[in-house]
């Protein structure tokens, strides 16, 4: 059977076109996240996050409701940027992010 040739045009433009609402879907939606919740969010986080153990089942937990690794990842980094969390803080959590999306798969 002969298969029809490859659209490189149409596969490259498709694969940006999907990056680019991902990215844009996972900043609106941690936009939304320090909006709506305000400090609230900042002392769950920090409680959370207070210890690495706790921190890395956090990550899990998140990792395994979202099915996302880059969204929670991307959500992490945004607390971490605006200060919810310290870095220090944030290393269980992304080990959690990454042991949650093997539990996942």
């Amino acid at each position: 059977e002969i298969m029809a040739p490859i659209d490189f045009k149409a596969l490259t433009s498709s694969l940006l076109g999907g990056l680019a609402l991902s990215l844009y879907g996972m900043g609106r939606m941690t936009t939304s996240l320090k909006a709506g919740a305000g400090s609230q969010l900042r002392g769950v986080l920090k409680r959370m996050c207070k210890n690495r153990v706790l921190g890395m089942l956090t990550g899990m937990m998140v990792t395994a409701l979202l099915n996302s690794s880059s969204a929670s990842s991307v959500m992490l980094v945004a607390f971490v940027e605006e200060g919810y969390i310290t870095f220090q803080e944030s290393i269980g959590a992304l080990l959690g992010v990454n042991i949650g999306t093997t539990v996942t798969v």
